[in-house]
């Protein structure tokens, strides 16, 4: 504790060792003052004419460079509610902090030690989070004690799950009679040139996926994004009630001030586009239903177009879908570790509200959460946060050869790479994605369809909708069985090294357990396949190069591995535990027939 409490009293030499700098303040003004009012107010303040200044278009900020007005005086100003430091890189990337900030308790009980201590500091308790109970908002005033200073002393008292700021900062947006379903190399990769001659093959095999299924009508899948083009005509039918984190009231509709605001909308169609409608494009999960909640915009913020977002927006994100009936959870977006680096421990509490998504939503079953591993590959490595976090599943990109996305893969797209590494779990196509896109002149194209979506923005939803197909088959699936299940049944492409062996089996560093395959993902959520209705009294151990089946009881038993064509690749009898090599058997899945006294169970196997 006294580390973190060390760190957060020294953010400058902090940024000095990431490239950021101290450049500008956000003035955040009260909701009253109309933004002629708040321009007035800088300028009678000392602001110029010239000086470069950054309004946000549907919040109360204001970006000025340092020393452009008088910040002492300005705090005097009613209509000024708090001054933050804005630090910022070369990127033109960004980190600020507003008055309000978040207290964790460790039991809703604690509520009495919370009010007492903030009495101390002379800070508001403004309530409890709409979502969450045990997590309290707190808000410092102008002239008490200021927000860093409340932090540390509600921290360094340790009565308290976490302490986490309110931070405002850049994210990072990660970027079949349908007419052009030829193009999408993802679903079937022919190696065309329009799909930029690539390897045959090489795709998440979704035309066979689909023979088993499309997708429910009855599982929605979330696109926690910019917002989703409720009106797309490719989304007909399948949108419902959406919502907006950030507190416009757009109900999850983007905002069209720039081309970047049809980051969403391309995400939800290559999720789950309508499919066989003489459209456009296909969507993975064809069938199913599609949820938009808005996280973040895009705003020309210090000379660039870029999105951000807050800590306050992230908790009402994952709240609405802890409290709502959701299903899967796309989300192309992260936050930059040199962006966090401010506030050491910062993303401990939204770590916390992904817990309660992940282990207790889908009525118990758990909801599956995929992140967008990030795009900085070329000069970073491991997965962004919340990518790496362990309760989500971190997407990679491939290209259109089932390479890692690297900066020298076929694609030729040599300016970026997507990050690879340490708490990557699985990847998927990535590079020249089609899609859809806003309608008329809003969104990336001209056209209400987009053919070259790019990132691990549009790894992750085709990763999601490879999920949402799997829970689709099986809906009783877990969120821990669908995360396994994911893994397991990738392929292992690219020619790297998979020797590492992980928690789901081997691994490599360029694209985790392997490239996501649909059918086998499909195929593989199948937690029994055929067989009798009684139970395999058995505990199955997996091991680097082998599984172990250990029975209730010793008993003579027969025994067959089955593969996906019902072919017997191995067969045996015994009376105590069987021991399965993985060597001499293709990966893949298989049925485990086993037989005694006349009756038999199958359960699935994976070799990877």
């Amino acid at each position: 504790m006294k580390r973190i409490l060390f760190l957060l009293l020294l953010p400058l030499s902090l940024f000095a060792q990431n490239d950021l700098l101290l450049t500008h303040h956000a003035i955040i003004f009260g909701d009253e003052a109309s933004k002629e009012r708040q321009m007035d107010i800088l300028k009678a303040h000392g602001l110029m004419e010239s000086a470069e200044v950054s309004a946000l278009t549907y919040k109360p900020v204001v970006f000025v460079p340092v020393g452009s007005v008088n910040t002492t005086a300005l705090l005097n100003e009613a209509e000024v509610e708090f001054i933050s430091p804005v630090y910022t890189n070369e990127k033109h990337q960004f980190v600020a902090y507003k008055p309000n900030f978040f207290v964790h308790l460790h039991d809703e009980n604690d509520f009495g030690i919370l009010i007492r201590e903030a009495e101390k500091l002379e800070v508001e308790v403004v309530g409890a989070h709409q979502f969450f109970n045990d997590i309290i908002e707190l808000k410092t005033t102008k002239f008490g004690t200021g927000v860093l200073e409340a932090i540390n002393t509600l921290k360094a008292s340790n009565l308290f799950k976490t302490v986490s700021p309110n931070l405002m900062h850049t994210i990072s947006d990660c970027l079949v009679n349908d007419p052009r379903y030829y193009r999408q190399w993802a679903l079937k990769n022919e190696a065309s040139p329009v799909q930029g001659n690539g390897v045959a093959g090489a795709d998440m095999d979704v035309e066979a996926a689909w023979t088993v299924t499309t997708g429910s009508a009855d599982l929605n899948l979330v696109i926690v994004d910019s917002g989703v083009d409720t009106l797309h005509p490719e989304l007909l039918g399948k949108l419902l009630p959406g919502y907006d984190a950030m507190g416009d009231g757009t109900n999850g509709y983007p905002t069209p001030n720039y081309d970047s605001d049809g980051h969403g909308t391309c995400c939800a169609g290559i999720a789950a586009a309508n499919t066989n409608n003489e459209l456009g494009v296909a969507g993975v999960c064809q069938n199913c239903k599609v949820i938009p909640i808005r996280a973040f915009n895009y705003e020309d913020i210090l000379g660039a177009v870029q999105p951000w977002s807050e800590t306050a927006f992230f908790l009402n994100a994952m709240g609405w879908q802890n409290e709502n009936d959701v299903d899967v959870s796309s989300n192309s977006w992260g936050v930059p570790d040199y962006l966090l680096a401010l506030f050491p421990g910062s993303d401990t509490l939204v770590n916390a509200v992904i817990d309660d998504v992940v282990e207790t939503g889908r009525g118990g079953l758990g909801v599956p959460m995929l992140f967008s591993s990030g795009n900085d590959g070329i000069t970073d490595s491991i997965p962004i946060w919340p990518a790496r976090y362990e309760k989500t599943i971190a997407v990679g990109a491939t290209s259109m050869c089932d390479e890692h996305k690297s900066a020298t893969s076929c694609d030729n797209e040599s300016w970026w790479a997507g990050n690879w590494g340490e708490g990557l779990h699985v990847s998927a196509p990535g590079v020249r994605v089609a899609t859809i896109d806003m309608l008329g002149s809003n969104g990336f194209n001209a056209s209400e369809y987009y053919n070259a979506f790019n990132g691990t923005s549009s790894a992750c939803p085709n990763a999601a909708g490879v999920v949402a197909l799997m829970l689709s088959n099986t809906p009783s699936m877990t969120e821990a069985m669908a995360r396994e299940t994911l893994a397991v049944t990738s392929e292992k492409v690219g020619g790297y090294d998979y020797s590492n062996f992980k928690e789901f089996g081997f691994w490599s560093e360029e694209l985790g357990y392997g490239r996501v395959n649909a059918y086998y993902a499909v195929i593989g959520s199948t937690s029994s396949i055929g067989g009798s209705d009684q139970a395999l009294k058995a505990t199955i151990e997996t091991h680097a190069d082998h599984y172990t089946v250990r029975f209730d009881k010793p008993e003579q038993r027969t025994w067959q591995l089955i593969d996906l064509n019902g072919r017997t690749v191995s067969e045996g009898s015994s009376n105590s535990d069987l021991r399965i090599e993985f060597s001499g058997i293709a990966k893949g899945i298989y049925a485990l027939r086993v037989q005694s006294n006349g009756v038999f169970s199958t359960v699935k196997l994976v070799i990877p």
